[in-house]
């Protein structure tokens, strides 16, 4: 998966958690970080983390993950898409309504970026 910019693919999601810590999560083509097009599910499962050591001052952390192709959960796509698209339409809204109230806008797009973030991380079911 690989986006620059907020332009590309990325795993959205996270359900049908197993015991042993695998998920499924559904792979989106995106656009300013909103989901466009669902492309295909995988049951992803974290390996392990190695350290790396990049130049003599930079260190960091590289994990491997596998991931298996599963069906596509409508689920994880309907919430993807409600979460994803549905604060962006509710700000268009606010807007039309409430123009004079729009200054408040930079503060809801940081609650868009934590709401959909933590929604893509957990599994809400």
């Amino acid at each position: 998966m690989k986006s620059f910019l907020g332009v590309g693919t990325t795993l959205y999601g996270r359900r049908e958690v197993w015991p042993d810590g695998s998920y499924i999560a559904t792979a989106w083509k995106i656009f300013l970080l909103l989901p466009i097009i669902p492309l295909a599910s995988y049951r992803v499962k974290r390996g392990e983390t190695k350290a790396t050591l990049r130049s003599l001052f930079i260190i960091g952390a590289r994990t491997s993950y596998s991931m298996l192709p599963a069906v596509l959960n409508t689920k994880q796509i309907t919430n993807t898409y409600l979460v994803g698209w549905g604060t962006p339409v509710l700000i268009f809204i606010f807007y039309v309504v409430r123009p004079d109230l729009f200054m408040f806008i930079p503060l809801a797009f940081v609650v868009f970026i934590v709401v959909f973030t933590v929604k893509s991380l957990f599994s809400f079911k």
